[in-house]
This record gives structure tokens, sequence and C-alpha cells, in this order.
């Protein structure tokens, strides 16, 4: 796609399957490793402001806050029609990220 002219002078987004929530995509993923569900929580605002404070990491998390205090949605749907291309399925997704785990690093 990139060697191609016509994707030349603007962004695309990357074939995308449909949005989830983080905390759809951690049932997901625990549904498909075999594991219990776990708990998602939100770290209150104030900790991170505080935490922020010591940590840079954790001090760049509120210029990117935006993707994760409302939805954020990518429309993969012009790269798609334009490129013929589309995203790895879900399920497909989902199988290799937990087979990466279990997985000896330097098995991989």
């Amino acid at each position: 796609m990139g060697g191609e002219a016509r994707a030349w002078g603007r962004p695309w987004h990357v074939p995308t399957n449909p949005p989830r929530t983080q905390r759809e995509a951690v049932a997901d993923l625990a549904e498909a490793a075999g594991v219990a569900p776990v708990r998602v929580g939100e770290i209150p605002a104030v900790m991170l402001a505080a935490l922020g404070l010591v940590n840079p990491t954790v001090r760049a998390l509120r210029e990117v806050a935006y993707q994760v205090e409302r939805p954020f949605v990518m429309d993969s749907g012009a790269a798609t029609a334009a490129f013929g291309l589309d995203p790895t399925p879900w399920t497909e997704v989902l199988s290799a990220t937990a087979d990466s785990y279990r997985t000896p690093a330097a098995h991989r």
C-alpha cells in the first residue's frame, strides 16, 4: 500500500475490526486464553495526576486520555475500499495473542 502512488498525500487508517470497549477486549482475550474473566477498573484522574508527578510515562497518558474517556472509533473503510485490505478477524487476533503468552519468548 505505501509503495503505491495513490497512497501518497493522505493518511490511511489500516483495516480494523468493529470497535470494542477495553472491558470487552479484555473479556474476549480471557475467554480466548481459557482463563477466568478478570476485573477491569479505572484509575481515578487524581491518582494518575499524582503518579504523573514522578513517572513521565504516566504523565504522558494525559495526552491520549481521550481514547479511553469517550468513544474512539477509527474508520478504515477508505483503505479497505481503495486497496482491498481487510482486518485480521478478531478471533484470530485473540487466538494469536493468547498463544503468544503460552509460547516461551525464545521460541517466538
